[in-house]
């Protein structure tokens, strides 16, 4: 029988430990040379020691005719020594936004308190998810720039990809503003697509020389087009398995029986929801309607929506993004909800 010192007791659990934790990598298939990309879609400089997650991500989504307005929020934590100076974040979108701005940080859990009830009178209880991407910069001439935008704490850079050969492109970007590169498999949907990459740089406050290590960031509000309703998760193959919380609001309903396949992969186990409950922008929480109000819909006269709360559990596990051939987009059918139509209330 072999007699274990205390110091060999500790070297043992040490030894253990990382035994455990190797195991652990190889189970999520991540390599001890990977390990540090683990949340490569939020991307912290490459000569950061230190990493950095996503704790939380919601969205609140608007859609009719084509055109879509997202606003979304990310929720970090920083682990190193000191806070770096800057951040990234990618978004991914069908098309370059048409405009950008920030909402209130209040504007989920006001939408989320009154959308509930709605579709599910109780319990009431959420579900947050993760985030995605990031990077900003300069740039070479195999990819298309837009002029940049600057707006609440983000400095935004939209790349519109051109063709296969800008895969390598997006990559020496990434590099000449010192962030990690992008595998051109991770991506290829993206340029085959012609989707736009939003890079996004979180800088410090004014007069402050690193971001804050841990916190959320004001959400970012963007409209674009889009012919159904888009929500980025392709991108973030990489980020783990998370939840995911949409407040969908559409002048058609969605059509869940279109969108099943979406709707599977992400997990979704919400059929327990009411589906498509109609709702009327009078009644939208302070928050809502001041996101609406800059909304490309702010001028439509019809009062009438839909309302639909997508809850996700576990996407990413079983069903990995990785295996995914497209990005989530849900389906819509029918007319355009009428302006007579009998709101359900509260």
């Amino acid at each position: 029988m072999k007699i274990y010192t205390q110091d060999m007791k500790i070297k043992l659990l040490k030894r253990t430990g990382r035994i455990l934790l190797l195991c652990a990598l190889v189970g999520l298939g991540i390599t001890a040379t990977t390990f540090h990309q683990v949340f490569a879609c939020c991307m912290l400089p490459r000569n950061y020691e230190g990493t950095i997650r996503q704790n939380t991500q919601e969205a609140v989504i608007f859609h009719d005719n084509g055109m879509q307005d997202m606003i979304l929020r990310i929720n970090y934590q920083i682990s190193g020594k000191t806070a770096p100076r800057e951040f990234a974040w990618i978004i991914t979108v069908p098309n370059e936004p048409q405009s950008y701005t920030v909402a209130d940080s209040d504007i989920f859990e006001q939408t989320f308190d009154w959308a509930l009830p709605q579709v599910r009178p109780a319990p009431k209880f959420r579900l947050f998810p993760p985030l995605f991407a990031a990077s900003a910069g300069p740039a070479t001439d195999r990819i298309k720039l837009s002029e940049k935008v600057e707006v609440g704490p983000y400095n935004i850079q939209p790349i519109k990809v051109k063709g296969a050969d800008a895969l390598g492109a997006l990559n020496d970007w990434l590099s000449a503003n010192g962030f990690p590169t992008e595998d051109p498999a991770h991506m290829k949907y993206f340029v085959d697509n012609g989707f736009t990459f939003l890079c996004i740089k979180i800088n410090p406050a004014k007069g402050k020389q690193a971001v804050n290590a841990g916190g959320d960031l004001e959400p970012l509000h963007l409209t674009f087009k889009s012919e159904s309703v888009y929500y980025p998760l392709r991108f973030s193959s990489r980020q783990g398995v998370f939840d995911v919380n949409l407040t969908v609001l559409t002048r058609k309903k969605i059509d869940y029986k279109k969108s099943a396949k979406n709707l599977a992969k992400i997990n979704w186990s919400g059929s327990n929801l009411k589906k498509n409950v109609k709702v009327s922008r009078v009644d939208f929480p302070e928050k809502l309607s001041a996101a609406y109000k800059k909304s490309a819909f702010k001028t439509l006269k019809e009062k009438a929506w839909y309302l639909n709360v997508i809850e996700t559990r576990f996407t990413n596990r079983n069903n990995s993004i990785a295996n995914w051939d497209s990005d989530v987009f849900f389906a819509t059918t029918g007319r355009p909800a009428g302006s007579g139509i009998r709101f359900l209330r509260r």
